[in-house]
């Protein structure tokens, strides 16, 4: 976004998002910013509208990397091309935010994560780390992309500060954090 605000000429958010995927799949969303529909490998950026009251989120971060090769990998062996996101409902949310409005309440009853799973049988202390987390009475709770950070979701502020303090008791790297408007160029 500097190199574009300095530019003589400038490309524009869809020729930036198309070079900046090929640096990497979480680029072009990150050029983007605010809410959006993310699909392909990262590079279809659909911004969207969010439809919700104050959100916050505590983000929980377990000191347990994982190496994102190996959870693709593993996930593809031991799911043999099925998905967990493939449900119904799932596809139906989807559906719906393609209209360029996303319904928060929606979204709360159909996260899931196909690696979350996987990871918490490699990473216990992941999966105690969701569990502690889910103890708290979040709207929702889930893990991010291949781990090991796990989050939950929060319409009341106090009860989020309650959890990040929970959590960071247990030991946990914890973030409490509330959404951010798009960026601007």
């Amino acid at each position: 976004r500097a190199m574009e605000r300095r530019a003589s000429r400038p490309a524009g958010a869809p020729a930036l998002a198309q070079l900046g995927a090929q640096l990497g799949s979480d680029v072009p969303f990150a050029l983007y910013g605010g809410t959006a529909l993310v699909e392909g490998r990262g590079e279809r950026v659909q911004p969207l509208v969010w439809a919700a009251p104050a959100t916050w989120y505590v983000l929980v971060c377990p000191q347990a990397p994982v190496d994102t090769g190996w959870a693709y990998a593993e996930l593809a062996r031991q799911r043999a091309g099925s998905r967990l996101s493939d449900s119904d409902a799932y596809r139906r949310f989807i559906g719906s935010a393609r209209g360029g409005r996303l319904d928060a309440t929606g979204l709360w009853s159909v996260i899931d994560n196909d690696f979350q799973p996987l990871i918490e049988g490699a990473k216990p202390i992941v999966a105690r780390a969701s569990q502690l987390l889910a103890g708290t009475g979040p709207l929702t709770h889930s893990m991010s992309g291949s781990g090991s950070t796990v989050y939950g979701v929060y319409d009341d502020r106090t009860a989020a500060e309650r959890a990040a303090l929970k959590l960071g008791a247990a030991g946990y790297p914890v973030f409490l954090c509330t959404p951010v408007p798009a960026a601007t160029s």
